[in-house]
């Protein structure tokens, strides 16, 4: 079997997240396969470390937590489901444990080659951001797809308002391998960065994600904090997106309308929690609150339903009270999930899932520090780094961190992390 082949379908998961939820499990699957044949042939080679085991147990408490909430239902009809969505759920997302493995395997094993990766991490974002900007001159990408949103674009995603979204996840995985790893002049290095930048900016500027445009711009913050080579030349990347900010904002009635209503809402949302906390200041009628005020507030009033341990993953569109916790007058819509990482651990898994999750991040980001710096290792990390401490940012609104998209990130960016550090020490054991 060719050691060539996981690479090739590693470096195929950036285009599968643009063709959808399908491709991304076939991708787990194929990652999963040759990795179980390669463990094999070279098991002696390999040897679980704490972490492993640590992210192991949770996996497992998840999957019984699933079980003793679905039986409880079955058994003595105690709890809100309708279905076995919640038993099934949870076998199923053993999956992003085989893929966590699988990379593990496959890096510390050095099978896997992530230049490639890396290539097509770039084409994609490249594709995605020009393919956002004819859509907004032609009204439709180049596949032909309409957006369905007054106020967003879609690009290659067709129905799903997702563009933005994508853009500031895979970013950083381009822009950061770009400086690291391509072997050009500096200063054409530099401008083709400046030039990726700013297009990844406009881009999402223009997709409607404003949640994203946030987290890109705070990414990149993190990013010049930590690393020289960014932080030289900050002060020119900030005053890029500013400026393509400002005329997309003056010239796009859209962009315009949209993103002032995002800073009223935001400031709502905030106003709200300093009068609930403080007392200082006014609340707000049931019906002048921004939409995801409801969500935030069904979150936690769900949480409180059983607060130690949870319902059970995507247990929260059965169990959500459907009234705000501060008021049983206040009628209020659920969704799917609260539009929080956070609140959505402590809704289906309770607070000893949320500190035990909370305990894998820290444990990972403990392991990047004792990366030496300035080694192979550290600069291979760095994005996966980003990422992580991106997507666990708490003052932000989300889609489900349960879903086949946000899982093979945070479970990706993990395995990596994890794996660097174990390769830097056996390095520095070998020396």
């Amino acid at each position: 079997m060719s050691r060539f082949a996981p690479s090739l379908i590693l470096a195929l998961i950036p285009i599968s997240f643009i063709l959808g939820t399908l491709t991304i499990n076939i991708n787990i699957l194929l990652i999963t396969f040759f990795s179980l044949y390669i463990f094999v042939k070279n098991k002696e080679k390999f040897k679980f470390i704490l972490i492993d085991k640590v992210i192991f147990i949770f996996f497992l408490y998840l999957l019984l937590n699933g079980i003793i909430n679905s039986i409880e239902y079955i058994l003595f009809k105690k709890g809100y489901f309708i279905d076995y969505t919640v038993i099934i759920k949870s076998f199923s997302y053993m999956r992003f444990f085989a893929l966590y493995i699988s990379l593990r395997v496959l890096l510390e094993l050095r099978i896997l080659r992530l230049k490639y990766l890396y290539w097509t991490t770039t084409i994609s974002v490249l594709f995605v951001s020009l393919d956002l900007v004819y859509q907004l001159l032609n009204g439709k990408d180049i596949f032909g797809f309409v957006s369905p949103y007054p106020k967003k674009l879609t690009g290659p995603f067709g129905d799903e308002a997702i563009a933005g979204s994508y853009l500031q996840k895979f970013s950083l995985i381009s822009i950061l391998s770009l400086l690291f790893f391509l072997q050009i002049n500096k200063f054409k290095k530099h401008l083709l960065v400046l030039f990726l930048i700013s297009l990844i900016t406009f881009g999402i500027i223009i997709s409607g994600n404003r949640m994203s445009i946030v987290l890109f711009f705070l990414s990149l913050i993190l990013v010049s904090l930590n690393l020289q080579v960014v932080k030289k030349y900050f002060l020119l990347v900030l005053s890029l997106i500013l400026i393509l900010f400002t005329l997309t904002f003056k010239f796009n009635p859209d962009v315009n309308n949209y993103f002032k209503n995002f800073y009223n809402a935001s400031s709502s949302i905030v106003n709200l929690y300093i009068y609930r906390i403080t007392g200082i200041g006014n609340d707000l009628p049931e019906k002048k609150r921004p939409s995801y005020m409801h969500e935030f507030d069904n979150g936690i009033g769900t949480w409180k339903m059983n607060k130690y341990f949870g319902g059970g993953i995507k247990s929260y569109r059965y169990n959500c009270p459907y009234r705000t916790y501060s008021s049983p007058e206040e009628r209020t819509t659920c969704n799917m999930h609260p539009h929080n990482y956070y609140l959505e651990i402590l809704s289906d898994l309770g607070i000893f899932g949320m500190f035990y999750f909370l305990y894998i991040v820290f444990s990972t980001l403990k392991s990047f520090i004792k990366i030496p710096k300035r080694s192979i290792e550290k600069y291979i990390a760095y994005p996966f780094l980003f990422i992580l401490l991106i997507e666990f940012f708490p003052l932000r609104s989300s889609g489900s961190i349960f879903t086949t998209t946000n899982s093979s990130i945070i479970f990706f960016a993990l395995a990596v992390i994890v794996s660097m550090s174990k390769l830097a020490e056996l390095k520095s054991h070998n020396n």
